[in-house]
């Protein structure tokens, strides 16, 4: 998504400008046109789930093919397990809040500000510091923030960054990777509200009994 992060970034710039932070360091925020580098620099390969449910008519209005489509259901709790505790990928919700958003963006710029005063950081060292060390706190945050507007998705993320070991496949003219899961985390398929007939049943049973998915 072209616009992803921007939201975040704007959340951080927010605040960041009412800080005692170097200008050297506010001043190129203010004038990125991304989130330290996201979409430009490097990549990051995101999955995304809805929390709410499907019973949720506005998610099968946007996605899915207007309804016509699919929904998978997974075991949060074995996705969750997947993650290995971050080794194999991120798992997080989504935050929507902006009182929320603010206080984590000032939390993370408040104990960089007094670090920097506890190691009494000479100026030469600042910019080294705070493009280095803060940045990829900040980096952090802005990935888990969007606009309150979009808070009935109860939206929560796999994320995986890109590396050396990810092996990057085109399908349907999208770069993906490839995140292995057990079998157990896929609880069932819900047929959208315009997906009927026996054909489709059939359709998407051959498409799991190909994935290892065996029986009826």
């Amino acid at each position: 998504d072209k616009r992803e992060c921007d939201y975040g970034m704007d959340v951080i710039r927010s605040v960041i400008t009412k800080k005692s932070v170097p200008q050297r360091f506010v001043q190129p925020v203010l004038r990125a046109k991304s989130l330290f580098g996201a979409k430009d620099r490097f990549t990051y390969f995101v999955s995304c789930f809805c929390s709410s449910g499907h019973e949720e008519s506005r998610m099968w209005d946007r996605y899915a093919v207007d309804g016509a489509g699919f929904a998978i259901v997974f075991d949060a709790k074995k996705l969750f397990t997947g993650a290995d505790g971050g080794k194999a990928y991120a798992f997080t919700p989504v935050i929507y809040d902006e009182g929320i958003q603010i206080d984590k963006t000032a939390k993370v710029i408040d104990h960089a500000i007094q670090l920097q005063r506890e190691r009494g950081l000479p100026t030469r060292e600042l910019q080294r510091y705070w493009s280095e060390e803060v940045e990829f706190f900040l980096l952090v945050c802005g990935l888990r923030f969007k606009a309150p507007c979009w808070q009935h998705q109860r939206e929560v993320r796999i994320a995986v960054a890109e590396s050396d070991s990810l092996r990057p496949f085109s399908h349907a003219g999208k770069t993906r990777v490839a995140v292995p899961f057990e079998h157990p985390a896929i609880i069932r398929i819900v047929r959208g509200p315009r997906n009927a007939g026996i054909e489709t049943i059939k359709q998407i049973r051959d498409i799991l009994n190909r994935a290892g998915y065996k029986g009826n």
